[in-house]
């Protein structure tokens, strides 16, 4: 998911800065009464040009996005687990749907909408999921449909070695999907009967868990996508992002 935001990011500056695009891209002026609209129509664009990756602008292949690690650690309340997953690899990103976007050099923001998002990968958890104490480590199958994600992040310019760079100062992330699909492979030491269980019941109760875990997963992927976006800030001067 930090990979999603980095390639977010990268569109979006190709929208705003750049005039010469390959595969139909156009850049977007700030000035124009479209910007927003434009903005949000070339970020889809430039989703499903890049599905397989760009070699001579340095992208990769948007599918499968891969994501090295995520922890997702929540130490009370009805779901109080510690979650850490790695090697994830997430199919669906290029389809997501850019439904809004707003920027004026202080604040940017987005809402969007993806139909379905796999996320295959390695996990380890230990805590409580409602009534239920739950343990294991293995292969994990999430599946989320109809999500709906929003993000802001607020920006503050600074000087660095004569020219002006972007700097995120906060970021905020929530995702809200529709239905939630678990598969957690050897639970509970690799018992068969508990975890079909377990699994039944976190698909059954999906909803609650969901939402009880919103806080969490929005701190750990805003903490990530927070530090990945700074990393593109620090490389591209404001007046190259910047266009009137």
């Amino acid at each position: 998911m930090a990979s999603s935001f980095r390639l977010c990011l990268l569109f979006f500056f190709i929208s705003t800065a750049l005039a010469e695009l390959p595969g139909g891209l156009k850049g977007c002026k700030q000035s124009s009464k479209d910007f927003s609209k434009c903005l949000s129509q070339q970020v889809n664009h430039a989703l499903k040009f890049f599905k397989d990756g760009n070699k001579k602008m340095g992208v990769n292949p948007i599918e499968p996005f891969k994501f090295q690690r995520l922890l997702i650690d929540q130490g009370t309340g009805p779901v109080a687990i510690k979650l850490e997953f790695k090697n994830l690899n997430l199919h669906g990103v290029s389809n997501t749907k850019i439904l809004d976007t707003k920027c004026d050099w202080k604040e940017i923001s987005f809402k969007a909408n993806l139909d379905n998002l796999l996320i295959f990968g390695e996990y380890k958890i230990n805590g409580k999921v409602l009534v239920l104490p739950i343990a294991g480590n293995g292969a994990s199958n999430i599946t989320m449909t109809n999500l709906d994600v929003t993000a802001k992040m607020k920006l503050k310019e600074f000087q660095k070695g004569g020219k002006s760079y972007f700097k995120g100062e906060t970021f905020e992330i929530i995702i809200s999907p529709k239905r939630t699909f678990f598969q957690l492979e050897n639970l509970f030491n690799g018992d068969k009967a508990l975890g079909d269980n377990m699994n039944l019941f976190l698909n059954e109760n999906h909803a609650q868990i969901v939402n009880e875990l919103k806080p969490a997963v929005s701190k750990a992927l805003s903490q990530a996508f927070l530090q990945v976006a700074n990393q593109v800030f620090s490389k591209i001067p404001a007046n190259e992002i910047k266009l009137a």
